[in-house]
């Protein structure tokens, strides 16, 4: 772990259709069984990779920490995110005198600080609606980002619309900042932004491509240290792909006799984390290494509406953490 502020972690184990139009009928291609899959993200979990069960098959991978904010790119979208795998962390200081916030508050704790939930859902956004009571205007809260360490930076966001963000940034220390204007990108979930580059390419497939990624996250223990004492720490899992894709977890059975009677029964969620980095992998101390375990079988129903099961079998490739390996096959 790079930050300080997360070495504990390092000792702590992983405990824990009648109304539609009709349309031409789609012809499925054949079942033909478990599809063996294997993804790299190397040892520090560098690299996300997404996959796309029809295919069986990575269709993307890009850097973990090529960015800190992420933008709704949806039409209607507004929701502004923070990249809780390479530990970025926000705080709201209310001000809306951009070149007035220079500095941390007096008496700013760890926890004061801000993050997002790894479920992604909106509740647990922790920059939330920002807009102001006009359509395309903003509350103009400043708020101050903490990247690494000692390195924070500030923004301020201006304006939201069907084609893009605008905003100001700038390092916390200088007055002025630089005025950006983020486009948004059509078929895409969300667009990038680092403090340190100014906009990021396109580091996501798009969003009609993929199921899930294998990446690095931040996940929370909430009340850990007592009420409102939580304790955030990164891990690496696969999150779930927030366009129309659900998931439901079955640790009762093996994945041979995981069929489609028992997926249609479950419970689906769209929960981000459904799948994540717990479960099917925890870490043995006595071996100093993660073990999986098969028995957490996943059902997953795809943006198209079709059904599989995943459960993963290995953790390592060469005795080297960070390559996940697992099997799918397709149920309907």
């Amino acid at each position: 772990m790079k930050s300080a502020r997360y070495f504990l972690i390092s000792v702590l184990s992983l405990l824990f259709a009648a109304c539609e139009k009709q349309e031409a009928p789609v012809t499925l291609p054949p079942k033909t069984g478990a599809q063996y899959g294997r993804v790299t993200m190397g040892e520090e979990y560098t690299t996300q990779i997404f996959w796309d069960l029809e295919s069986g098959a990575a269709v993307k991978s890009s850097q973990t920490d090529a960015w800190d904010l992420s933008f709704d790119a949806a039409t209607n979208g507004f929701r502004v995110t923070m990249n809780g795998g390479k530990g970025i962390n926000l705080y709201n200081t209310k001000q809306t005198d951009f070149g007035a916030v220079t500095a941390l508050p007096a008496g700013m704790r760890e926890t004061s600080w801000g993050f997002d939930d790894p479920k992604q859902q909106f509740s647990g956004n922790y920059v939330g609606d920002w807009r102001g009571s006009e359509a395309g205007t903003s509350k103009e809260e400043v708020f101050i980002a903490r990247v690494g360490d000692f390195d924070y930076y500030k923004i301020q966001l201006l304006r939201v619309n069907d084609a893009a963000y605008t905003f100001q940034a700038a390092r916390l220390s200088e007055p002025a900042g630089k005025t950006i204007t983020l486009p948004k990108e059509a078929g895409f979930n969300r667009v990038y932004y680092s403090f340190e580059n100014g906009p990021v390419a396109q580091l996501d497939p798009p969003q009609a491509a993929w199921d899930f990624v294998f990446t690095r996250y931040r996940y929370i223990y909430y009340d850990y240290n007592g009420p409102g004492l939580d304790f955030p720490y990164l891990i690496s899992g696969a999150m779930l792909n927030p366009y129309k894709v659900e998931a439901a977890v079955d640790s009762t059975t093996t994945f041979a006799a995981a069929d489609l009677a028992r997926a249609q029964s479950a419970a689906f969620t769209n929960n981000a984390d459904v799948m994540g980095g717990f479960g099917w992998k925890t870490y043995d101390f006595d071996k100093g290494r993660y073990d999986v375990n098969p028995r957490f079988v996943y059902f997953i129903r795809n943006r198209d509406g079709k059904l599989y099961k995943i459960h993963f079998l290995d953790f390592y490739l060469d005795g080297v953490k960070g390559s996940p390996s697992f099997e799918s096959e397709r149920l309907e």
